[in-house]
């Protein structure tokens, strides 16, 4: 063995990697439009519960076309993000999804 004193740096904590990470999560997260253009369309509304975890779930439900969807997320706007995934996922082949 050549070098037997190991003078490597652990990777996963320095501080490149680490900026890298921090830029890359804040570019990468949705942006969630400030108007709800999607409750109106939809004529529904939305509720969020915070659960023990954490976790935050965003559920939505229209008396009017009688649809509903939740979703689950870290914070508010990602878990309304996913909602609206979902709904459109769900009612896709059910006439108009946004």
């Amino acid at each position: 063995m050549l070098n037997p004193i190991k003078n490597t740096k652990n990777r996963s904590s320095s501080r490149f990697l680490g900026l890298r990470r921090k830029t890359r999560l804040l570019t990468e997260r949705p942006i969630l439009s400030k108007n709800f253009d999607f409750l109106k369309e939809n004529k529904g509304t939305v509720s969020s519960t915070y659960l023990e975890s954490g976790i935050v779930k965003c559920t939505f439900s229209s008396y009017s076309t009688k649809r509903k969807a939740f979703a689950f997320g870290p914070t508010f706007d990602l878990a309304y993000v996913n909602m609206i995934k979902k709904f459109n996922e769900k009612y896709a082949d059910h006439g108009k999804a946004i």
